[in-house]
């Protein structure tokens, strides 16, 4: 017993010496998070607008309307999981409704747009976020890679530019020209390997059509923003040096250590990374390989070495158990006249 613990000392010597036992995380030796995967988003019709001004034989009106509906998105967060620093999103399907019936008095012509329907697409075929920094969840993609278009319903003139022209022949619609849409995540809820999140998607939206009415061009124009709100449960990785089971690794954690160091039997949160069911010095190489990370929201990029201060005060704490427990064997040798 006292050899090993002689070799995991001169092992921790070497660790502080190198600083090299924190590496970073690796996506091809931990688990990642379900991906792809779909998501279905419910829009916040109390949030979402579109407003719209036609123009027809030099009349002009606008309208404002609220939107509904749902959106079907497919979520890939790459090989990390969501642990990555980029997220791939593409709609597979919905429907945006209006509240009402757009409608246009412009003078000489009447305009409606009746019953319509609208999607939002992706091109090309999914728009790519890349993760922001701080302490927040956030992607931000280029809303120029979301189109909106309505092109389920009737838009019908009566006047002197009569007509009836169906959407799906003459989509109404188009994307953003400079700006960014979003997505945010958030935690709410862990049960068994599952995580559940919150998601709130936000797309500004861009309307640039003209359609010819028989031989009189209307042109409509418009904008607006769209929220969408949605719940998943994805299997999400663990960390085995997060110690006080808060999804992070950090001084928190070495503190659970430091006050487990020594037990056995001991539990993953008396400081037990391995699962040996002992709290030893290998437990702590794992925590120093673990620094900083905090699945399965984590940024990516570069992980932060633990403080070599820090670092050299938990093995002086080892070094000075381990010369208490040297002392004390040779306090226990016996003693030859």
């Amino acid at each position: 017993m006292h050899d090993r613990l002689d070799r995991l000392m001169v092992a921790l010597k070497f660790a502080v010496l190198t600083l090299a036992g924190a590496v970073a995380w690796s996506t091809g030796s931990h688990p990642s998070a379900a991906s792809p995967f779909s998501v279905e988003f419910q829009v916040d019709g109390a949030a979402s607008s579109l407003e719209l001004t036609s123009t027809l034989i030099g009349f002009s009106e606008t309208t404002s309307r609220l939107l509904g509906g749902s959106l079907t998105a497919i979520a890939d967060f790459g090989e990390g999981g969501m642990a990555g620093s980029t997220v791939q999103l593409s709609f597979s399907g919905g429907d945006i409704s209006t509240a009402t019936d757009f409608e246009f008095d412009l003078t000489f012509n009447a305009v409606a747009i009746s019953s319509p329907l609208a999607e939002v697409v992706t091109d090309p075929p999914s728009a790519t976020g890349a993760r922001q920094s701080g302490p927040d969840v956030v992607y931000e993609f280029d809303a120029a890679e979301f189109a909106y278009w309505m092109n389920r319903g009737v838009l019908m003139s009566g006047g002197i530019a009569s007509a009836s022209i169906d959407l799906s022949d003459e989509p109404i619609g188009g994307r953003p020209s400079s700006s960014l849409a979003s997505l945010s995540l958030e935690e709410t809820a862990s049960a068994g390997p599952l995580t559940s999140f919150d998601a709130v998607l936000s797309l500004p939206l861009e309307v640039s059509t003209v359609i010819d009415l028989g031989g009189n061009e209307i042109t409509i124009v418009g904008s607006g923003n769209l929220r969408a709100l949605a719940t998943f449960s994805i299997p999400v990785p663990t960390i085995s040096a997060d110690f006080d089971e808060d999804l992070d690794v950090d001084g928190d954690d070495l503190t659970k250590w430091e006050m487990g160091f020594g037990m056995s039997p001991a539990a993953h949160i008396d400081g037990d990374a391995d699962g040996n069911s002992r709290v030893d010095g290998a437990d702590f190489l794992l925590w120093q390989r673990d620094f900083g990370l905090a699945p399965p929201l984590a940024a990516t990029g570069f992980v932060p070495e633990p403080s070599g201060i820090r670092i050299v005060l938990v093995v002086v704490l080892l070094l000075g158990r381990h010369g208490a427990m040297n002392k004390r064997r040779r306090s226990e040798l016996p003693v030859h006249a």
